[in-house]
This record gives C-alpha cells, structure tokens and sequence, in this order.
C-alpha cells in the first residue's frame, strides 16, 4: 500500500538472477507480467540492494513505476515510489539508503497503451474528426 501500486494482484517472485545477462531478462519479463495489473514484489541479499538498483535504473523503461522499501517496520522505515525515470534524476542524497540494509522491491510497468488511431478517428487535441 505504501508504494501507490495495486495490493489487490501482486506476485512475489523472491530473489532475481545474478549474471547479467539473465537479470536484464528478468527485468523484462517482471514488467510484462506487470503491465499495470500485477505488482511484481522481490528481494535481494542486503549487500547486493545497490546493484540491483542500478540494473533497474538502467534496463527498466522509463515509465515503469518502481518502489523501494527499507527498514520495514523499524523506526527508520522508508519506502520511496518513483518512475524510474523519477529516480535517474532524483540526486543520491535523496535515495534510501539500502547498501547492506534489509529492504523490499515492487513493480509496475505502465499499462501498455493501444495503436494510435489512424485516419478519420476522433483526436484527443481537437476533438473533431
């Protein structure tokens, strides 16, 4: 609830792959089985958190919605949910801090949107066919 995603439809996946290469395809597959109807919820050994940030800053589309809890239940507790587009431009000093801490991640790609219409269909802008 706390990162604005549906609690309704949600999948826990545990832990992603570690090579690369098999992450970035995990990425992929975790926002098509999304796509704005299934948070997809997963976890990562505190002392990699950072770079499976990093990967989903870098292979995640712009539009995905990704959330990051840490220190659930504590105090400290802090749950941040952003576009990753939102997060490459929010500056580090404003990030959890997840190196070495217990934290969860959830997301949500966009729904994907249907063809533009083509010729003679009615268009948002003007509203005129």
């Amino acid at each position: 609830m706390s990162a604005g995603m549906s609690g309704q439809r949600f999948r826990f996946v545990g832990y992603l792959p570690q090579d690369r290469q098999a992450l970035i395809a995990a990425i992929a597959e975790l926002e098509r089985a999304s796509r704005g109807e299934e948070t997809q919820v997963f976890i990562e050994t505190p002392y990699r958190n950072q770079r499976l940030l990093q990967a989903l800053l870098d292979h995640a589309r712009h539009d995905t919605q990704l959330a990051v809890a840490v220190d659930l239940t504590t105090d400290a507790e802090r749950v941040l949910s952003l576009p990753i587009a939102g997060w490459q431009v929010l500056p580090t000093a404003l990030r959890p801090v997840i190196e070495r801490r217990p934290a969860v991640f959830a997301l949500m790609a966009a729904a994907v949107q249907g063809p533009a219409p083509s010729g003679g269909g009615r268009t948002p802008a003007s509203g005129r066919q």
